[in-house]
């Protein structure tokens, strides 16, 4: 497997760990254009959130609610939150870029954030048990 998530080289600076928990690491991005993103990577090869079991979705909420916290606190608004996720099948096109389940924690200053959720008609869902395998999706909490 080539994986760059897989084979983090944990050496190099831009590869700081920033958090290590059972089942997750927190890293900056790579060439963020804003300060405070931050990516969650599962240390288990998945495509997505959605293939989670119990404990580990529980530790990603857990830090999720964290990091959003975190930068509540020192940028005085939630951060964005996303995921796009991608069914483990390999006759589907996948929705990331990078075949490895990891989510965006984004600091950011919009203005007209309401009405960009609403032009983009996403589908809402209450919990992640929601999320399906068997499709594309995006995982976004910006509240």
């Amino acid at each position: 497997m080539n994986c760059i998530f897989c084979t983090l080289d944990k050496s190099k600076r831009e590869n700081t760990i920033l958090e290590e928990t059972t089942y997750f690491y927190v890293i900056p991005t790579i060439g963020s254009l804003v300060a405070g993103y931050v990516l969650i990577l599962c240390k288990r090869h998945i495509y997505s959130m959605a293939e989670l079991n119990d404990k580990e979705r529980k530790e990603y909420e857990n830090l999720i609610e964290k990091y959003r916290n975190i930068f509540k606190s020192i940028y005085k608004k939630y951060p964005i939150v996303f995921e796009h996720g991608s069914p483990n099948t390999e006759n589907k096109t996948k929705a990331s870029s990078i075949d490895h389940a990891h989510t965006h924690i984004v600091n950011y200053q919009y203005k007209n954030e309401e009405r960009i959720i609403k032009d983009l008609n996403f589908n809402q869902i209450g919990e992640l048990t929601q999320i399906t395998r068997k499709e594309n999706y995006i995982l976004y909490i910006i509240y």
